[in-house]
């Protein structure tokens, strides 16, 4: 568990599939050119059972703060204030694995899987037949 916390840089250069997973995921064109050029920073704190996942990005408002306990439901809000529900957990393989569903997707079932490796953590998400990959380097 321990491995996931801190804060984690996105690699934009080390996208896969980014474009057809927007499209896809019915990503709105205006932020899909937002996103694309977007710097953005996560960085995870452990207490005890409690988690803190804050979001930093320049194609966000505000930073966002996610709560959660492994293994239960969070619920919350994307930043154009829309639905999101999530439950993470970590794999015996120490992968932490989030199964996910949002609102401006008609909450198609979407599971994102966070590989740490080193300093560099392996992303991957997948909705549907989509899937979209990319790193993040420990800051």
């Amino acid at each position: 568990m321990s491995q996931f916390v801190g804060k984690w840089k996105g690699n934009k250069a080390s996208r896969k599939n980014f474009e057809e997973y927007c499209k896809m995921t019915g990503v709105p064109e205006d932020l899909v050119e937002k996103y694309r050029n977007a710097t953005t920073t996560i960085e995870y704190v452990n207490e005890h059972e409690n988690w803190t996942m804050t979001v930093i990005s320049d194609a966000i408002p505000a930073p966002r703060v996610f709560k959660f306990k492994l293994g239960e439901e969070c619920v919350s809000q994307d930043a154009q204030g829309q639905g999101i529900k999530f439950t993470a957990v970590i794999n015996s393989d120490g992968s932490m694995v989030d199964s996910s569903s949002f609102e401006r997707m008609g909450w198609k079932p979407t599971t994102t899987t966070r590989k740490v490796y080193g300093n560099k953590m392996n992303v991957e998400t997948k909705t549907g037949d989509t899937t979209m990959s990319y790193e993040m380097d420990k800051v």
